[in-house]
């Protein structure tokens, strides 16, 4: 039987995850070849960017495809429009902004409305790391989608 098994838009899907993953291993492999570290906070933005791309084509692909993170945690994909295009002003945003943001979940974005509401609204971008949950690994992930104004 073998591959024959599939469906088409599965045996596309294996494809496209197969493509996937043999780029994204010849990307590794460059990027560890040239030395670029990915401690560096551009560069963990720009990785986690990549992977969002990766995932919102997965999601226009197979809708509600469950992907596994490096975590060992199981992402749903989301789709182009879900993911945030500008900047989220962190002294308004709904919970539902929030989640949106890469790596802030429900429980997490409660927490952030939660302290903006008995605390005030953040000063600087840098404030929302009083909030528990997120620390300076964080930070360096969401902090090119943060505004306050």
């Amino acid at each position: 039987m073998g591959l024959f098994a599939f469906s088409k838009q599965e045996r596309r899907m294996i494809a496209f995850l197969l493509v996937g993953l043999f780029v994204g291993a010849g990307v590794d492999l460059y990027m560890r070849q040239r030395g670029v570290e990915f401690d560096n906070p551009e560069a963990v933005a720009y990785r986690d960017s990549l992977r969002q791309e990766f995932l919102a084509r997965a999601a226009e692909a197979v809708p509600g495809l469950p992907v596994a993170s490096d975590s060992g945690h199981t992402l749903h994909a989301v789709s182009a429009s879900q993911r945030p295009l500008l900047a989220v002003n962190i002294n308004v945003a709904s919970v539902e902004e929030l989640v949106q943001l890469p790596h802030i979940g429900p429980a997490l974005a409660e927490r952030i409305v939660t302290h903006r509401e008995e605390h005030g609204p953040f000063r600087n971008i840098e404030d929302i790391k009083q909030v528990r949950g997120i620390g300076e690994r964080t930070f360096a992930k969401i902090r090119p989608y943060l505004t306050i104004d």
